[in-house]
């Protein structure tokens, strides 16, 4: 009988700690979207150009890890993650494509990486603080062009 009432125990405990795990990460969003289109910039424009960025934070919580695609698009000059809600222009926080400059229309994989503290370093703020803004709906990202230095496509994070 004993035995039998340590087995029970025993399960009851790894069923309590197994459900605890689980609630410790319920509600925490840990993967981000956007879809990038002229109609998104400040300004919205009439282009052929569209994207996707995807990022996800990695299990620490100490990175996000990003995929940036691009279609149809011509002269990139950079993509960043920039501070503001939709409709209004804000300052980019952090690089995902620093260049160089491509030349011509690019279609595919423009960009891919790891952002951690170090690369938020001259923002200003903490990843945390990012974080905050993005699940806040106060980020998004933009993809500067010759024709375009403020964005030709752009989407807010979510």
């Amino acid at each position: 009988m004993l035995k039998q009432s340590l087995s029970i125990a025993s399960v009851v405990s790894v069923a309590a700690f197994v459900l605890l795990i689980g609630l410790g990460s319920a509600g925490v969003r840990r993967d981000f979207a956007a879809p990038l289109s002229g109609r998104s910039v400040v300004e919205p424009i009439q282009t052929e150009a569209f994207g996707q960025v995807e990022l996800r934070l990695e299990a620490d919580g100490r990175a996000l890890t990003y995929r940036l695609v691009v279609g149809n698009i011509e002269n990139i000059r950079s993509a960043h993650i920039h501070l503001a809600h939709a409709g209004i222009e804000g300052p980019a926080v952090a690089t995902l494509y620093p260049g160089p400059r491509l030349e011509g229309r690019f279609s595919g994989l423009l960009a891919e990486g790891r952002l951690d503290a170090a690369d938020l370093a001259g923002s200003g703020m903490s990843l945390d603080q990012l974080l905050a803004e993005i699940r806040a709906g106060c980020a998004y990202v933009a993809i500067q062009t010759d024709q375009r230095l403020s964005g030709e496509i752009r989407g807010q994070l979510h």
